[in-house]
């Protein structure tokens, strides 16, 4: 049973998903969940790199419903704790609280809506839009302000943007560079801040569109 800080426990209730969801089957997910610490590297469950996940996020409920093995990664990109329902306490919540079923419908729509969108980039944009609108999906989920600009909280090596997007480094690399000269970017030890103006003013809408710079947390 996960004993929660305040701090932990808002986080979750920061997810919009998590925090739509009946009051009584909320709070009892927390109560009877598992909070593990992973420190950095450690696996939680292997298969292909997808993205990140941003705090509160919710995952790993596919293959309770399905029961086939997991469809990706979970790793730890940093010091993590990480909270865990088991199986029995899963099914468990869905026979007390049918409601759910149409909750995980919806997160399923969500997560389709962002699967559509990512085989629509592959093959409609080129890989200076695709590269900015993960930039842009990752500082809406990881930005902090700093300054007036918009420092994305995650060790973010060209390899790994790279391999995120399947293409080489080299190709990464001559695109954050051409982007640092326009003031677009500034890359600092693997970590990206995005110029605040350019992020404010939606560069991959109507596709995908940047949060409220106000809305984001100060930069430690």
């Amino acid at each position: 049973m996960a004993r929660l800080t305040a701090a932990q426990r808002q986080t979750m209730l920061d997810s919009p998903w998590f925090r739509a969801l009946p009051a009584a089957p909320r709070d009892e997910a927390l109560d009877v969940a598992t909070l593990r610490h992973l420190n950095e590297g450690e696996v939680v469950y292997a298969k292909d790199l997808l993205t990140f996940l941003q705090p509160g996020a919710w995952f790993g409920d596919t293959s309770l419903f399905d029961r086939l093995p997991r469809p990706h990664d979970a790793v730890a990109h940093c010091p993590t704790a990480l909270l865990s329902v088991s199986a029995a306490q899963f099914e468990g919540l869905l026979d007390r609280y049918p409601v759910l079923y149409r909750h995980f419908v919806e997160l399923y729509c969500q997560r389709s809506r962002l699967m559509f969108l990512a085989l629509e980039s592959w093959t409609a944009f080129s890989l200076d839009e695709r590269l900015a609108m993960h930039l842009v999906h990752l500082a809406n989920g990881h930005g902090q302000r700093d300054g007036a600009d918009v420092a994305i909280n995650l060790h973010l090596p060209q390899e790994q943007l790279a391999q995120l997007l399947g293409v080489t480094r080299q190709r990464i690399s001559q695109i954050l560079h051409e982007w640092e000269r326009l003031g677009r970017v500034h890359v600092r030890y693997g970590r990206v801040v995005l110029d605040g103006l350019w992020f404010a003013s939606n560069p991959t809408a109507p596709h995908l569109h940047s949060v409220p710079i106000a809305s984001l947390p100060l930069a430690h």
